[in-house]
């Protein structure tokens, strides 16, 4: 009677993990029918003026569906691409620069080189910036500058470091809206390097310093060519 009752469980077990892995490929087509959906209708519409209904629509999804994957819906999908897109950006860079040289200058150089990279598109530089209109302030990025500071000996918290890089955030963003606005006249160049100086100079960073840094960073990335990794579009 013990044999087939640890036999019963033993084959229901399996039931049970065959199930699962029915649900979860179910579960993975669907997140990626709506990251495929959302791609083309960021591509073809614009980020601002795609509808996480008109996603949901053409994926063949309930609406309320979306944020089960994504709970911040577009912004999510937005985030999702963006990770995907400093992933691929991540491994290009290790070709040239190791973060285990210099973290901080690393950092930087990183920062720079992904966004020529979006800056190729102005869709999915569109994309890209109006993807941070919804805070993300509990990210990979917050937990990289604080792992910097750290690592040159700063005392600071997480606390400190979060409201430095959302600080930094608004800057960024300000900055790009303003130039696309005709409201302000500057590069790339200029407004990445008055965001990276408005997070480091609040988390303790000397001036002269982090310009320093920046300096070498952007005479690096001039030796590493455009790879052309998109943001939106799908690779191939």
């Amino acid at each position: 009677m013990m044999c087939y009752n640890r036999e019963k469980i033993r084959k229901n077990g399996r039931l049970r993990e065959g199930s699962d892995r029915i649900t979860y490929k179910k579960s993975k087509e669907t997140n990626d029918r709506i990251v495929a959906v959302a791609r083309k209708l960021f591509y073809e519409k614009g980020f601002k003026k795609t509808s996480v209904r008109q996603i949901c629509k053409d994926a063949g999804i309930n609406h309320s569906l979306i944020y089960y994957y994504f709970k911040s819906g577009k912004y999510g999908i937005a985030q999702y691409l963006i990770n995907e897109h400093i992933r691929k950006c991540i491994k290009a860079l290790s070709k040239h620069y190791s973060y285990q040289s210099d973290y901080l200058l690393y950092h930087l150089l990183l920062l720079r080189f992904l966004f020529r990279e979006i800056s190729q598109d102005p869709i999915e530089l569109e994309c890209y910036i109006n993807a941070w209109e919804e805070e993300q302030i509990d990210r990979p990025f917050s937990i990289e500058t604080y792992t910097i500071a750290k690592g040159l000996g700063m005392n600071v918290s997480y606390t400190d470091v979060q409201t430095a890089v959302l600080m930094s955030d608004y800057v960024w963003k300000g900055l790009y809206e303003a130039k696309q606005n005709g409201i302000l006249e500057l590069t790339d160049s200029e407004i990445r390097k008055r965001t990276d100086l408005t997070r480091w100079m609040n988390i303790g960073l000397d001036k002269a310093f982090i310009l320093e840094k920046i300096a070498v960073a952007e005479e690096l990335l001039k030796d590493i060519p455009i790879y052309h990794i998109h943001l939106i579009l799908e690779e191939g």
